[in-house]
Parts: C-alpha cells; structure tokens; sequence
C-alpha cells in the first residue's frame, strides 16, 4: 500500500471516529494532529504492520418505538484509538 492510500486509510478513519464520539468537537481535529505527527500510524513490529491509528466501523442497528414502529440508526463498532 502507498504511502498516499495509507495517508487516505488513516484520514477516513479519523471521520468515522469522529462521527463516532460526537461528546467533543475537537475529536477530529486531534486525530488529525496525531496523524500529522505521527502519533497515529501503521508500524511494522517483526514482518507484520499494525495498523496504529483512529478508527470506528459505521453499521445500521434496528431501533424500535413503544408504538412498535422500526427505524435505523448508525451505530460505531470496533472503536480504535492509537
């Protein structure tokens, strides 16, 4: 993988936490600091790289009202801070 598409990986992850903890308004930009300077990244430990940066998985969960009415959500799973 490049160093741009690792760079793109890492930026849209930062989103998706973000959309993630919607409690602090500076979350986006913090996780963009420490992509700048290279607190959040991908490392190499032996022959393997490990991913070390922010992330969250967006997914639909079905809600449902006291009336029985269903809707959908997005709700963050496999929440990832460095």
């Amino acid at each position: 993988m490049s160093r741009s598409a690792r760079r793109r990986q890492m930026i849209q992850g930062a989103h998706e936490y973000a959309r993630f903890d919607k409690s602090d308004p500076f979350t986006f930009s913090r996780a963009m600091s420490h992509i700048n300077n290279g607190v959040a990244n991908f490392f190499k430990r032996d022959d393997s790289v490990i991913e070390g940066f922010y992330n969250a998985d967006p997914v639909q969960e079905e809600r449902t009202l006291e009336n029985g009415e269903k809707y959908f959500v997005t709700a963050h799973k496999n929440v990832v801070r460095p």
